[in-house]
């Protein structure tokens, strides 16, 4: 008897970052969308095009500098970047960021609207409630605890599953009504060195 093909999932994340980046989620992310094509899914990584602010980070390719295959995509779409304003004008960090987090969330829903998927994955909360407010289904992975907003009950009537990282978090989304999946970070052993106990004391 000739086993029935398994139906490949399609995921769309969505990342609101500066990629390649500096700082750790940019590792996560990227860990994450390798490890579910690894898994066999096929998976579109939409991340802003933003001001490369790393001068070092220019031109460097993302999947090399995170040391991941090249086993999904990885697309660049508009947003209106005014955080590098900062360095003259210490008071518009929260207005810029909330404007890119608003054009990522429309233009990224925009563009994905009509492509054939699976579900969104994201840990931005604007980018998830756009998909939600549209009708897409929706997966949150959530790295703080939610309080009873409008936003997080939103989240919480209308998101497939929400990704909690940590206990407490979870609890605290469960608190809202939603199903979620306790998944905690990882570590991926091609980033260190293992040597004898001796010589790492040394």
């Amino acid at each position: 008897e000739m086993k029935k093909k398994q139906k490949i999932i399609t995921i769309v994340y969505l990342a609101n970052t500066r990629l390649p980046t500096e700082k750790a989620h940019g590792v996560q992310i990227a860990k994450m969308c390798e490890a579910f094509a690894d898994l066999g899914s096929r998976v579109q990584l939409l991340v802003p095009r933003r001001i490369q602010s790393n001068p070092k980070l220019r031109r460097i390719n993302i999947n090399n500098y995170y040391r991941v295959k090249k086993n999904f995509t990885i697309e660049k779409v508009f947003a209106i970047d005014l955080l590098p304003l900062e360095r003259w004008w210490r008071g518009v960090g929260n207005w810029a960021f909330l404007i890119l987090e608003v054009t990522f969330a429309v233009t990224a829903n925009a563009l994905t609207f009509f492509r054939s998927k699976d579900f969104i994955f994201s840990r931005s909360k604007a980018a998830s409630v756009v998909s939600i407010l549209l009708g897409q289904p929706t997966v949150f992975e959530s790295h703080e605890t939610a309080k009873d907003r409008w936003v997080n009950r939103l989240v919480a009537s209308k998101a497939k599953r929400v990704i909690a990282i940590t206990k407490p978090i979870q609890r605290s989304w469960e608190a809202l009504g939603v199903k979620t999946i306790y998944a905690p970070d990882g570590v991926s052993e091609e980033f260190f060195r293992f040597v004898p106990k001796k010589e790492a004391r040394r």
